[in-house]
């Protein structure tokens, strides 16, 4: 067994809050000597305890004591990787991401290729419409300067507080078409510029980190372009080539643009044969960070999975991400892991379809947007919130965001202490979710919490909801008989009277600021 971790004397520890809660992973000869002491306590308490007890203690314990889920320390500070909770494989990924891609938070995710305006290449008849730009030419013709293009891009990312864009260097739904000249014959489409590598310098330029994004599987990239809703024979001979593909267009990024590359997003699961193609880019980019759509499985070597569709009305609040998660996995595989995963919310559809009108919830309402960043951003663990926004032809965002970027902006001059270098709550002692009302049965309002990875004693409750019951009233906040020295409001800067009979209970709160920017944020200093 491993060795106890310093105890505080003001905490409470029993067997199996040290088996269940991160501390220990049992083997069957640990479980065995566990069972063996329950044993001797059932003697000297005269008290009989059943097999059965004993098999639930042990089953609670091999259950929540996940290898991947527990990255933070039992005094809720935000721990780097000294976790003894934290598996080997689990460790290195939290290394890489933790150099940059984690304090960032907050990306944007470019799809910008030939359906850019509203086309759709697959093989689903049903779905199937003309790619907006039939031919690379028609498409290099509408674009323009890559160079302009690439600024664009920047610009645009910038409007939506980002520290990192991720771009389609191709697509399935778009023909496979490659934005920049290259030399790997597979590819049927290709631009004569070079828009990809005006993308790394320009997202360099102003002080983001840039990812190139790709398929990872065969589907639809060899298509007939005479017969494209007819699905290509691929099997194991086809799946082989394609991963061999994907090494020549590695080994081709690596010779065009090197270190310039920050990291991969790589799309399809990354079954079989694909999963090949990880170990690849780690051989040519040892540090580049590495994220797997919906890969929940660390066996595959990626650095962060991602939650891409949200399973609908799951979620309550209805903008609460995370909280729908953890009821459904729209894919069918595991539940998104605590910590290590991007969630990827939409703004419009993954790329450019048209310009939308106040149908759409958030054009209606921008300060919705604010609410889904920081409940992507403060109900789990260490995850990051990657926008989805597909941008026009010449790299500008549409018009339908313009409310959107402008209420974020105004929201982050005064609330990115709460969001950028920060994560969310998951193994600390704060815990999310709704504020109880101190002086009734019914809650106050809805919150997500950020600690700090600064200084670890710092914590935000970003409140996106008040009930009428909080408006003149108290508001209970569980930090688990933790009592802060100060709690005041971020942005004003107001101390607030607090006590702790159970939870804190925090007097007289200004909810004005999820009227004007969706959110209300009380910074907690323990």
């Amino acid at each position: 067994m491993r060795k106890n971790r310093d105890i505080e004397q003001d905490r409470c520890y029993h067997l199996i809050s040290r088996l269940a809660h991160r501390a220990f992973f049992l083997d069957d000869e640990e479980k065995d000597r566990a069972v063996a002491l329950m044993r001797r306590v059932e003697g000297f308490c005269n008290y009989l305890m059943n097999k059965h007890i004993i098999t639930i203690c042990l089953a609670a314990a091999s259950v929540l004591a996940s290898p991947v889920a527990a990255l933070s320390d039992e005094a809720g500070t935000a721990s780097r990787t000294g976790d003894p909770g934290l598996g080997e494989a689990a460790r290195r990924h939290l290394e890489r991401a933790e150099r940059w891609y984690l304090p960032s938070r907050l990306g944007v995710f470019y799809h910008w290729g030939l359906f850019t305006g509203g086309g759709l290449h697959t093989v689903d008849k049903k779905r199937y419409k003309p790619l907006t730009y039939p031919t690379p030419e028609a498409f290099e013709a509408a674009a323009g300067d890559p160079a302009r293009v690439a600024e664009n891009f920047a610009e645009s990312a910038l409007a939506f507080g980002a520290k990192y864009v991720i771009l389609t260097a191709w697509h399935t739904c778009e023909a496979h078409m490659a934005i920049y000249p290259t030399a790997v014959p597979d590819f049927r489409n290709k631009t004569k510029g070079d828009y990809l590598g005006a993308f790394l310098d320009a997202a360099h330029k102003a002080g983001l980190r840039a990812m190139v994004y790709f398929p990872s599987d065969s589907h639809n990239w060899n298509v007939d372009p005479e017969n494209p809703t007819i699905e290509p024979k691929t099997g194991k001979r086809g799946s082989a080539y394609f991963v061999g593909f994907i090494g020549r267009v590695l080994d081709e990024l690596k010779e065009r643009y090197g270190e310039r590359i920050d990291g991969f997003w790589i799309d399809g699961g990354l079954h079989g044969k694909c999963s090949e193609i990880p170990p690849k880019i780690r051989k040519l980019w040892p540090d580049a960070l590495i994220v797997g759509n919906c890969v929940t499985d660390f066996r595959v070597d990626v650095d962060v999975s991602t939650t891409e569709i949200c399973p609908g009305k799951a979620a309550t609040p209805a903008y609460c991400r995370p909280d729908g998660f953890r009821r459904v996995s729209p894919w069918g595989g595991a539940l998104p892991q605590r910590d290590l995963n991007e969630d990827n919310l939409l703004v419009g559809y993954w790329w450019y379809t048209g310009e939308l009108d106040d149908r759409n919830e958030l054009v209606r309402d921008p300060r919705l947007l604010v609410k889904e960043i920081v409940s992507s951003l403060g109900q789990r663990g260490r995850w990051n919130c990657t926008i989805g926004v597909g941008p026009t032809i010449d790299g500008t965002l549409p018009a339908f965001t313009r409310s959107m970027t402008e209420n974020l902006r105004a929201f982050l001059k005064w609330a990115s202490p709460a969001i950028y270098g920060t994560k969310g709550p998951a193994g600390s002692f704060f815990d999310p979710g709704y504020a109880g009302a101190a002086n009734g049965p019914t809650s106050a309002a809805f919150y997500s919490v950020t600690q700090s990875l600064e200084n670890p004693n710092v914590f935000y409750a970003i409140v996106t909801e008040a009930r009428a019951s909080a408006k003149k009233n108290k508001s209970v906040f569980q930090t688990n008989g933790r009592i802060p020295r100060r709690v005041s409001d971020l942005r004003t800067g107001r101390e607030y009277t607090f006590s702790a009979p159970y939870g804190t209970v925090v007097e007289n709160i200004d909810w004005s600021d999820i009227e004007t920017f969706g959110a209300t944020v009380l910074k907690f200093e323990f």
